[in-house]
């Protein structure tokens, strides 16, 4: 973002190095709070899934079966958003690094549409507790 701005012109050299560069961490600081905060509030809400999902008898392999998964995903992600990212980033728009960002989005709004599309039968929630 700041490369643009502190490059030199045809008119002379650009304006003085780290203009905005405030505004713009403040900008990055914001959003990644912001994306920690949401990813947080994701996870607990895919663990409460599978809690809920689990009769009570079940519910510590389901939740192995779901930590797996959880650390298999934090270990492939990284890889596989790093190749696609780097697959699309040489194209032209619309198919260029933004793509990558779309297809997330993506993803995200079906895994969204199939939460809200899980059948109440697997709802064991409550199950086994004492009144």
């Amino acid at each position: 973002i700041l490369q643009g701005a502190d490059a030199a012109g045809p008119d002379g050299p650009g304006p003085a190095a780290g203009t905005g560069a405030v505004e713009v961490t403040a900008l990055v600081v914001a959003a990644q709070l912001a994306t920690s905060v949401f990813v947080s509030m994701l996870f607990t809400t895919t663990m409460l899934f599978i809690s809920n999902s689990a009769p009570p008898s079940r519910l510590g392999a389901a939740n192995g079966v779901g930590q797996c998964a959880a650390c298999l995903a934090r270990s492939v992600g990284p890889v596989l958003g790093g190749t696609v990212l780097s697959t699309l980033a040489p194209r032209p728009p619309p198919l260029d690094q933004h793509a990558a960002f779309a297809l997330c989005a993506a993803l995200g709004g079906v895994s969204a549409a199939l939460s809200f599309a899980m059948p109440k039968s697997i709802d064991h929630a409550g199950e086994g507790q004492r009144s």
